[in-house]
């Protein structure tokens, strides 16, 4: 239940990040969106050791950035709602594949911290 409500915390900052007043640069919503791929990731791999965790979750958001390179109507309908463009991302970029590796240590690293023994 711990990584559902960090998951819960982690959408409402991401979501402020690029939803409020304040700006906020763009990476800072690209590093909580791996982040957030991490608590998914533990919640539904229970037992799995943190580390592989890690590398999966890393894996995912590579071929999520990847898929940002087909551009077919429906995954374009898909993106152009604001909860499909959260998702999966506009367009590719080689940083952003920086900032997910970044969001998902920090995951880890709070993972760690915090929660696991593992």
């Amino acid at each position: 239940m711990k990584y559902f409500y960090i998951s819960i915390v982690t959408i409402l900052l991401g979501l402020f990040s690029r939803f409020s007043f304040i700006e906020f640069p763009k990476f800072v919503g690209d590093i909580l969106w791996a982040t957030l791929v991490y608590w998914i990731f533990c919640i539904i791999l229970t037992d799995t050791k943190k580390i592989k965790i890690a590398f999966y979750s890393f894996i995912f958001s590579i071929s999520i950035e990847v898929s940002q390179l087909y551009h077919a109507p429906f995954i374009d309908a898909i993106r152009a709602n604001i909860l499909g463009g959260i998702i999966l991302g506009f367009g590719f970029s080689f940083s952003d594949i920086f900032y997910y590796f970044l969001g998902i240590l920090l995951g880890f690293f709070i993972d760690k911290r915090l929660f696991i023994s593992t």
